[in-house]
């Protein structure tokens, strides 16, 4: 499993680190630490060798260089990866699970996608559009606002809630089970 972001303080609890903020929810869930890797990531494995997590230590733009070592060093497929990263093309608070698919515009799947040679990557991607911004590259590096923090953290419990039923039953599963509610934006969810 694999939380796109950029690496740094000063990214912390910007919009595109929200595939970090998931992993790191994964992994606290799992009660799992991450550790340098031996290559551009940090990486945490559960004590079973059945979850693998990593977050590339390259910025955005190169999270390829960072996936394609790790897909090196483990030998896995690219069909056995979960790809978890922002959308602006998709408001605060959607989740959208899918087995595969083009880069949609966003840099660092680009960049996976072109050094794994293919779109047979499973994913998750989250929501970050909102009505207030403006420019794209200063909107995705900003933090959320204050009046969406709780919105935000609805939207990475739900999507490591989908991550894990990935990882332990299979894509499908997951996607019916999280993918079916109406317009897959988790505001618009009923509490359980």
């Amino acid at each position: 499993m694999i939380g796109l972001g950029n690496p740094g303080a000063e990214y912390e609890g910007t919009r595109h680190n929200f595939g970090f903020m998931v992993v790191d929810r994964v992994a606290k869930l799992k009660k799992m630490e991450f550790k340098p890797g031996r290559g551009k990531y940090w990486e945490s494995k559960d004590r079973s060798g059945s979850l693998l997590l990593m977050k590339p230590t390259t910025f955005m733009n190169d999270s390829g260089l960072a996936v394609n070592e790790v897909m090196e060093r483990y030998g896995f497929p690219a069909s056995k990866l979960m790809v978890i990263y922002d959308d602006l093309d998709l408001p605060l608070g959607s989740v959208r699970i899918r087995k595969r698919g083009g880069a949609g515009g966003h840099h660092g799947m680009e960049s996976i996608i072109y050094h794994l040679n293919s779109e047979d990557i499973p994913r998750i991607r989250l929501g970050i559009d909102d009505d207030n911004r403006s420019d794209d590259v200063d909107f995705v590096l900003s933090r959320f606002e204050e009046s969406q923090l709780d919105d935000v953290e609805k939207t990475v419990n739900y999507a490591a809630e989908g991550a894990l039923e990935f990882i332990y039953n299979n894509i499908s599963k997951s996607m019916n089970k999280y993918n079916k509610r109406e317009d897959n934006n988790i505001m618009n969810k009923e509490e359980n």
